[in-house]
Parts: C-alpha cells; structure tokens; sequence
C-alpha cells in the first residue's frame, strides 16, 4: 500500500492541519503518516493558541516514521517557524522524500497567523527549492513571490517566479480571485495549464488549502503526475465543499468522507484511453480478446468511470505474422502475473475493479495481444490505474505507447514492441513468485 506523511500543525477543530491531511489520505486510498509541527487550540472561529513543537522532535517523528512505514509522497502545512522550515527541508533532503507537496500555511481562515515573519525567508531559501510542488493561494503567492495578483496573468507570473526559487512545479489557486469560477493556475517546467471548476458558494471553506494539497500529494504517491494530481484534487476539494459538514458556527469543516458514498460519485459514463473499438482476432484458447469483453467484466453499480487500453502486435513489415512467445508454455504464467497486477491495482485505487485480457501465439500484425479495462466510482481514478496496469505491463508484454492531448483528453496509442521470450518469462516470473 502507498504512503503519505504530513508534517503539519493539529487542529482541535479537525477540518484542517493533519486531520484534515489523515482524512483526505484515507478517502483517496493511502495510508497516512504524521509529524506534527505546532498543537493549535482552535474551532471555526478562530486560533486561541499555539504551541510549537521543537525542530528536533519534529524530525523524530519524521524519522521514525519514514523509515519503518516507508513514504511515497509528503506533504507539509504549518511550520511555524524559520527553525522548523529548515529542519524540515534538511530531513526531506536526507531521506531523499519523494513528492514533496509544499502548502505555505501562512494565516488560518479565521485569520490568524501561523507562520513567523522571518520564516518566510527560510521557506523561500530552505523549502520551495526541494518541493515537486508548491500549493500556495493567491495571498501566500504573493507573499512569496513579492508580486500583487490580480488576474491569471498575475498569478502566471507568480508561479514562475515561485518556480524559480527551486520548486519543480507551482499551482496558484484561484478562490481569492474575482471570477465566477475557479481557475487555478499550474507552471509545471514551461507548460502553463488553466484548471478551471464551479465555484461552490457557502461556508464549508475550513482546511481547504490543507485538504487540496494533501490531496495532491495522496494521488502523486498513487502515481498521477502533477496536472492529473492537481486536477483530481480541485475536483476532491469542490465535492467536500459541497457536501461539508453542518458543524461551527464559524468557517465550517469539509466533508472529507464524501468519496467513500457511492451515492455522491459521478454519473456513470465512459471515458477510453486507448484506440478505436476494432476488429480483434480470436485467441488461440478461442476466447474472444475486444474490448467490449472486459468492459462487461469490470462494468456494475457505482463504476462511474471506464477506462480502456488495447495493445497491438506491430512491425515494420506490415501483414506478416509474428510468434509471440510460446502460448502453451507462457500462458498460464502471464495469466497468474496479470493476475496480480490487477489486484494491484484494485488495492491502490479504491473502488477499482480491473480485467486483463492477453493473448499470445501467432498473431497478424495489427492484432491486439493485451486488452485493459478498468472501472472506478471517480475519472481521474480510472485515467490512472489504467496507466499503472500499462506500466506493469510492459515488462512481460511490452507495449509501445505515445501519448498525445486533444480536446483535453489523454489517448495513448499502444503496441507490442521487440523483446526476447527470455526476458518476458523472466519478468513474469518475478511478478507471479515474487
């Protein structure tokens, strides 16, 4: 199972700091790790006290954490001071901590400062620089940045500048800016993306700064890369804003668990990754191998989303026939290897129910050797473990794949590549016998 540490403040309240982060690992299938930074007194309505807690222990919890539960992502909210900033950046360095998600928590909602004057400094030095991406609102933005951000423009520049301290990637959130809607703003290398969403109006706005970027880091550590991640968590962040829970009488919580209620997951509707529904030739088992097979195997109540993926025998000499593996001998291994990474699958994403279809013998250029299905309650979910079973893949059926973006659809074309049977059999091996 992946992890996720947070090295963040307590909130008494709950909605945001680390039970805002544990809750939001939970929801979106990761186990979650802590270390906390400051202990707050607060609800709703405001920050009654803090209490910070001392660098040195702040890294022992770190320490103890990552190296017996291990850490696919980290993700760090309230640190209080320039101390723990720069302790904090050297343990995340020491332990080489992948996916670092930075949200530089500077004032809580009820506008109460978190953060000492001089420890801006030491993020912008110490923090931003080791981080694969940084999660700040329009004013933390532009307290990093020195700018004023009053249009995306502004918050383009913002991010650059950001990103120049050090950081891989920046997203400025959009919800203080004058729009109708929401329009946060990605500089990932030197791509700009505009995500754009409803605005949901209300009061359910406590630990939403926490909750997205924990959300992030939860779905980088389950393998999105940034702009998958940054979508899937604006899109977690507006449905618990939705939803939010009746409690306070102040900024009220989030509905962090809204996830887990299937009544709450998008319309059911087909997305594809993948080629055009096509002609597939029989199997030597004389299973049918298309797509319409394992759509109907992983199709039911609350799948939502269904992604699919068919590989194709390719070479150069197109018409030929080509031997791909020996079927008798290799079948029942790939079966028992696929096996698992379909349970792989399942077990990383929440809700997941993943088909395999393989086939191997002598097959006519053009002919598919592997077909993928996959159906989950959520999209981005479904974009993903499909893209993970593709990876997996290709070390016992190699696939040759391209991706391309239209219309703001991710396809990937796919094909068998060159690989000896040797090598195939052996990565089977290692992935059906450990």
């Amino acid at each position: 199972m992946r992890t996720a540490l947070t090295i963040a403040g307590s909130d008494s309240g709950g909605g945001a700091g680390i039970q805002a982060d544990l809750k939001t690992f939970a929801a979106l299938g990761v186990y979650g790790t802590s270390a906390v930074t400051a202990l707050t007194a607060q609800n709703t309505v405001a920050v009654t006290g803090v209490h910070v807690v001392p660098p040195a222990f702040i890294v022992a919890q770190i320490d103890a954490v990552v190296t017996d539960l291990g850490c696919d992502a980290v993700k760090t909210g309230m640190l209080g001071t320039a101390a723990n900033v720069e302790a904090v950046a050297a343990a995340i360095l020491r332990h080489r901590l992948p996916n670092p998600v930075v949200d530089p928590v500077m004032v809580a909602k009820s506008g109460d400062h978190l953060l000492a004057a001089d420890a801006v400094d030491a993020m912008r030095r110490a923090l931003v620089p080791v981080a694969r991406l940084v999660t700040p609102n329009v004013p933390e933005a532009e307290v990093l940045s020195g700018m004023t951000i009053r249009s995306l423009e502004d918050a383009v520049a913002a991010a650059r500048a950001i990103r120049a301290m050090g950081a891989r990637a920046v997203i400025v959130k959009g919800g203080h800016l004058d729009r109708a809607d929401i329009v946060d703003v990605l500089v990932d290398g030197d791509r700009v993306v505009q995500i754009s969403g409803p605005r949901i109006p209300g009061v359910h706005t406590h630990g939403t700064g926490c909750t997205f970027a924990a959300a992030a880091a939860a779905r980088l550590a389950l393998g999105d890369d940034v702009e998958a991640a940054a979508r899937a968590a604006q899109a977690y962040v507006r449905e618990a804003m939705r939803t939010g829970v009746p409690l306070g009488s102040g900024h009220r919580p989030l509905d962090h668990q809204w996830v887990s209620r299937t009544a709450s997951a998008p319309a059911a509707s087909r997305y594809t990754l993948g080629l055009p529904v096509m002609p597939l030739a029989t199997a030597i088992s004389s299973a049918p191998l298309s797509v319409e097979a394992a759509i109907r195997a992983v199709e039911g109540p609350g799948s939502g989303a269904v992604a699919t993926f068919v590989g194709l025998v390719r070479d150069h000499n197109v018409g030929r026939q080509v031997l791909w593996l020996d079927y008798e001998a290799y079948a029942p291994l790939a079966e028992k290897a696929l096996g698992i990474i379909a349970s792989e699958a399942e077990t990383r994403w929440t809700g997941a129910r993943v088909a395999i279809h393989h086939r191997t013998g002598r097959m006519e250029i053009g002919e598919a050797s592997v077909v993928i299905a996959v159906a989950t309650p959520h999209r981005a979910d479904a974009f993903s473990a499909c893209r993970y079973a593709i990876e997996r893949i290709k070390q016992i059926v190699p696939i040759w794949k391209h991706e391309h973006f239209e219309g703001g659809e991710v396809w990937i074309e796919g094909a068998t590549a060159d690989a000896t049977d040797e090598a195939a059999r052996e990565a089977a091996l290692k992935i059906a016998c450990g």
